[in-house]
């Protein structure tokens, strides 16, 4: 069975998120609601979903700037954004397009085709995620349970993974090795996630190494902590295990697309 896609609802009408709760298939979606957009930008910013559905009409600012703000101030013209709003005028359709949208839903729609629409909204963003090369991957984790869960659903035709207990062992572990991926865990013994995240942005300025955070912590201080040391992407746990080499995959690759609209060339560092 492939990987669900992850997708973010944002929607203030609470009728209209159980309708899309009842019909948008579990087994297709790892569904996340968001009923404001400040909310919808901070779930974005942590989950990187795959599918944003997005109502025009928000209680604190409007769908169009929550768009705006994605494509414009993240800079991501990739992920698959789908309106959902009952206005059908052609100036704000045109609006949406100009920002780059994957689809248009008219509300009310046809409750029964959604899961089809956002598929076939979505399909032509879906390129594949997995290159021929084999990413090294360094796991800074010092629960053994959950050190073996990466080993487990990590794909090994995909990541060469490595195991490090702490801040200290994973420097160590790269004084002789360059991973191009960290999953790092921020409760660590001795040198904390954070310290060994600022040891390498800011010490050795290792801005293109793609670095996930995966912690139980989702508070805002932490997040924007760790977003000001440009962090790709969180793992909240407990995360789905079986969607996580898409979603490392996906946080790789868009990094590496931020890079190279900044000139910057990975392979010189």
């Amino acid at each position: 069975m492939p990987a669900k896609q992850v997708l973010l609802i944002v929607e203030d009408d609470r009728k209209v998120s159980a309708l899309y709760a009842k019909f948008l298939s579990e087994e297709l979606f790892d569904i996340t609601f968001a009923n404001q957009g400040r909310r919808a930008l901070d779930a974005y910013d942590i989950l990187r979903p795959d599918i944003i559905i997005l109502d025009l009409n928000l209680p604190d600012m409007s769908g169009l700037d929550v768009l705006r703000s994605i494509r414009t101030e993240r800079g991501d013209t990739s992920t698959c954004v789908i309106i959902a709003s009952a206005s059908s005028k052609e100036a704000v359709c045109e609006q949406c397009n100009e920002l780059g949208i994957q689809g248009y839903l008219t509300k009310p729609f046809d409750l029964t085709s959604l899961n089809e629409a956002i598929i076939e909204a979505h399909a032509g963003d879906a390129s594949s995620e997995a290159g021929p090369e084999i990413l090294g991957v360094l796991i800074v984790e010092d629960d053994p349970k959950i050190a073996a869960l990466y080993h487990r659903f990590l794909d090994p035709e995909a990541f060469r993974v490595h195991i490090a207990g702490s801040g200290t062992e994973a420097l160590a572990y790269m004084a002789d090795h360059r991973p191009q991926i960290i999953i790092l865990d921020l409760e660590l013994p001795g040198m904390s996630g954070i310290d060994l995240l600022k040891e390498l942005r800011d010490n050795r300025v290792d801005m293109a190494t793609t670095i996930v955070i995966a912690s139980s912590h989702s508070k805002e201080e932490i997040v924007k902590e760790c977003l000001r040391y440009n962090v790709q992407g969180f793992l909240v746990k407990p995360f789905n295990v079986k969607q996580l080499t898409l979603r490392v995959l996906r946080f790789r690759n868009r990094h590496m697309e931020d890079l190279k609209d900044i000139g910057w060339d990975p392979e010189l560092t």
